[in-house]
């Protein structure tokens, strides 16, 4: 997927835009063969023809009319695409005021607008079907019917063609509410029925809605904080927005960071500056890793009580150090402070020797 001019266009969009760039083309050109009768269309005309095509297509652009969406409602494409045409001779017109000499003729805009909306309705119609028939879609299973759930589900359900899904049935943990009606399919299985349903039905995705599990998940939260010693740590959700009884220090954030950062896969992610994961690119907003030689994590945050947060790690000559800040003023300026002023002034102890093993007879070998 990629942004083009502050949106996100998929690669179903670039086809769509392809295509209808060459259907315009030659809706301008025929247009200009019925108005101007003339057969002999020259480079000439195609170069204005295409300076036609790309007005019209910013026009469309910004539109929405490469919204997935609005392909499924045939009404608001009609609107969209008329009001569109009409931005694109509104501009038009200021254009050939400015440069008369790509002008192709009188009147070829008007025939060239009706055959743009006949051309380019009818290819979308036969994009959608096209498609939703052949197109490959993936497959989600869904855990969870609470309110979250049935969100998340009607929003997918609604882009399902621009994201290429479709919703196999849902999961609920009471296994008496298997057959229940929830946005069509309804609950088709119980917890323990999951590996068969995946299996029996082709699932390529398991999707859990952690609301139906929000208050279990805290508590393990919690207990892992227990566990870890983070005495001034208390979760009162998973995400980490300010509310009633949610809290923590500095140092039990640094002392968690450390804690993570012994599994290599966290370690390995926390120090990725770019990744692309299914078509989406990622851009890691820790610029400490862009900024400071030897930064390799952790993480930043913000929220009102504690504004701008950091848990920043860096190695330097073998050494690892953690920089834990809360209300920042600069989360990379203050970091890189505090790392160059413990290079500068602290000194690591050198290692202690191994004691000897006094348990092996005199003369015997030790490994």
């Amino acid at each position: 997927m990629a942004t083009v001019f502050m949106q996100r266009v998929t690669w179903r969009s670039w086809i769509l835009i392809a295509a209808e760039t060459g259907l315009i083309v030659a809706a301008v050109s025929l247009a200009a063969y019925v108005r101007l009768q003339d057969a002999a269309l020259t480079s000439a005309h195609l170069s204005r023809a295409l300076v036609i095509a790309f007005i019209c297509q910013v026009c469309l652009y910004y539109a929405e009319l490469y919204d997935f969406r609005v392909l499924s409602d045939r009404r608001e494409l009609v609107v969209r695409l008329l009001q569109s045409l009409g931005a694109t001779s509104l501009l038009l017109a200021a254009v050939y005021f400015w440069f008369p000499s790509l002008i192709i003729g009188r009147g070829v805009f008007i025939i060239a607008a009706g055959l743009v909306v006949s051309f380019v309705v009818g290819w979308r119609v036969a994009f959608e079907f096209v498609s939703h028939s052949v197109g490959p879609r993936e497959r989600l299973l869904l855990v969870g019917t609470s309110e979250g759930a049935v969100t998340l589900a009607r929003e997918l359900y609604d882009r399902r063609r621009e994201l290429g899904v479709e919703i196999v049935g849902f999961i609920d943990p009471d296994p008496a509410k298997i057959g229940a009606p929830v946005l069509n399919p309804g609950v088709i299985g119980a917890v323990e029925d999951i590996p068969s349903i995946v299996r029996a039905r082709g699932v390529d995705r398991v999707v859990v809605s952690l609301a139906d599990s929000r208050e279990e998940f805290v508590g393990w939260m919690n207990d892992e904080a227990v566990s870890l010693g983070l005495a001034d740590t208390h979760f009162a959700n998973p995400s980490g927005m300010d509310a009633a009884g949610h809290y923590s220090s500095a140092y039990d954030m640094a002392m968690l960071a450390r804690y993570a950062m012994r599994n290599p896969t966290f370690r390995t992610l926390a120090g990725t500056v770019n990744h692309s994961g299914d078509g989406f690119p990622m851009h890691n907003l820790n610029r400490l890793l862009d900024y400071y030689p030897g930064a390799d994590g952790v993480k930043i945050g913000y929220t009102d009580l504690a504004q701008k947060t950091i848990v920043a790690s860096a190695v330097h000559d073998g050494h690892r150090v953690y920089v834990s800040l809360m209300h920042s003023g600069d989360l990379v300026t203050d970091s890189i402070r505090m790392f160059d002023w413990i290079w500068d002034n602290y000194t690591w102890p050198d290692p202690m020797p191994a004691e000897p093993d006094r348990s092996a007879e005199p003369g015997q070998l030790v490994e």
